[in-house]
């Protein structure tokens, strides 16, 4: 084939974005989150910046074929996109979620019988556990990562890969962890278990209702509550019953409590802060003239 007939091939060539990006953020050559872009050509040459690898791909855009693989991309967000993560598997076992420090799907949270928070994430089988400094003292509870796997390093054979998950437990051990349930690993990794080297960024997770879950019930002077759903984990908490607020402080994971001056049969409220600052609110619980109500009772705000 001629030089200028090849380049008018590569041309109509797309980079598609295999693995690593963070959303709306751009590249060089500009290629938005697993979207695609028309790349220049400088001597029948593809031009990519690199700062970690990823794999891309060529395809020709009249017969959808794969080309040839090439190029390393650039990290869009440098200060929020992170090299050095560690990828693990966690378990096999559906139920041991059940177990973990947020208390997402402990049996108390998931008594009430609905459980939209666990829809996007915890269902399918996209959640972690994560080292301490990501954990946050249970902060990072609820939130999601981005996490990539370039193809090349690990313990074990694997593959390319990259997937939303969402963090419900701790005690990954060491730092920048990673440790994944069954199905997680396997999309980042493509294998089903071993150790990988990942990089990973912090991103929105897909929405879900608000939710808060009374804990410890039936009690007019103290209770307990998990906060799920969102779009990130909550950092700070307040309960307001009838007119009067209260600052609610951090049990554990997802869990906040608070000591109440006792009213009964008030509207109840509650004002949360998320983990990136922005505010919340879950209003209009419980009815009017039943607080404080039973173990398990769920106030739900449709997204």
């Amino acid at each position: 084939m001629e030089r200028s007939s090849s380049q008018s091939l590569l041309t109509n060539l797309l980079l598609i974005c295999c693995v690593v990006s963070v959303a709306h953020a751009a590249f060089s050559p500009t290629c938005n989150n697993f979207g695609s872009t028309r790349v220049k050509v400088n001597n029948s040459l593809l031009t990519c910046k690199a700062i970690i690898k990823s794999q891309c791909r060529l395809v020709d855009q009249r017969t959808n074929k794969k080309v040839f693989q090439v190029c390393q991309l650039q990290c869009p967000q440098q200060s929020k996109c992170v090299t050095g993560g560690q990828l693990t598997m966690w378990t096999t076992s559906p139920t041991t979620v059940q177990g973990s420090s947020c208390e997402y799907a402990s049996s108390t949270a998931i008594s009430g019988g609905a459980t939209p928070w666990l829809i996007n994430y915890v269902n399918p089988g996209m959640y972690c556990a994560v080292s301490d400094d990501l954990y946050e003292s249970g902060v990072t509870c609820g939130s999601c990562y981005r996490v990539s796997y370039s193809g090349s390093g690990g313990s074990d054979p694997g593959k390319a890969g990259s997937a939303v998950i969402q963090v419900v437990d701790s005690g990954a051990g060491g730092s920048k962890h990673f440790d994944c349930y069954l199905t997680a690993h396997q999309a980042i990794s493509g294998a089903n278990t071993g150790v990988f080297p990942v990089a990973y960024a912090k991103v929105n997770c897909k929405r879900s209702p608000l939710a808060a879950v009374v804990l410890d019930g039936n009690n007019a002077y103290y209770t307990k509550v998990l906060f799920a759903g969102g779009v990130t984990g909550v950092k700070a908490a307040r309960i307001t019953i009838g007119t009067v607020t209260t600052q609610m402080y951090k049990v554990s994971g997802a869990t906040w409590a608070a000591s109440l001056t006792g009213a009964t049969n008030k509207a109840v409220s509650f004002q949360l802060t998320f983990s990136d600052g922005t505010m919340g609110s879950i209003s209009g619980c419980f009815g009017s003239n039943t607080w404080p109500v039973a173990t398990g009772t769920q106030c739900v705000m449709p997204v």
